[in-house]
């Protein structure tokens, strides 16, 4: 599998956007990232957050996807 700076290399970016969805219970949690692809750290400031439940999975990807770019501006 490729790893991060392949990845960067490939699609000629400096960062990624990466994520996961974990569920703990009835609860989702979805988190994402920045990271810059040369250093392979977090771009400070730049992960966000969000909690709901199954129904409001598809308010909650929006939702934590608008709250990165806002981070980025």
């Amino acid at each position: 599998a490729p790893n991060a700076p392949e990845i960067g290399e490939f699609k000629l970016a400096n960062q990624l956007v990466y994520g996961s969805v974990q569920k703990v219970g009835r609860k989702f949690t979805i988190v994402l990232h920045r990271l810059d692809v040369s250093t392979l750290e977090l771009v400070p400031g730049s992960s966000a957050t969000v909690s709901g439940y199954e129904a409001d999975l598809d308010r909650m990807m929006a939702d934590v996807t608008k709250r990165l770019i806002a981070r980025v501006r």
